[in-house]
């Protein structure tokens, strides 16, 4: 990416492997810091709480059903 500023100098950068990338996953931090600054828009907080949790246990989940039922 090249950014040129008001008085002409550029400035560029290139990323081989940006973030997301199979080669440069996101920690699990950064995912649910994502999935929090988005959440919102479509779930209530207290939903969205028990979603974040259900899905770092999903192992001790009984049916995907109780993971469903928490996205709506």
């Amino acid at each position: 990416m090249t950014i040129v500023t008001k008085s002409g100098k550029k400035y560029s950068a290139f990323v081989n492997t940006p973030k997301g990338d199979p080669r440069n996953p996101p920690t699990d931090e950064e995912l649910e810091n994502k999935f929090r600054s988005l959440a919102p828009f479509a779930l209530p907080k207290a939903k969205m709480e028990r979603l974040i949790k259900a899905i770092w246990n999903l192992e001790k989940l009984g049916s995907i059903r109780e993971l469903m039922r928490l996205c709506h």
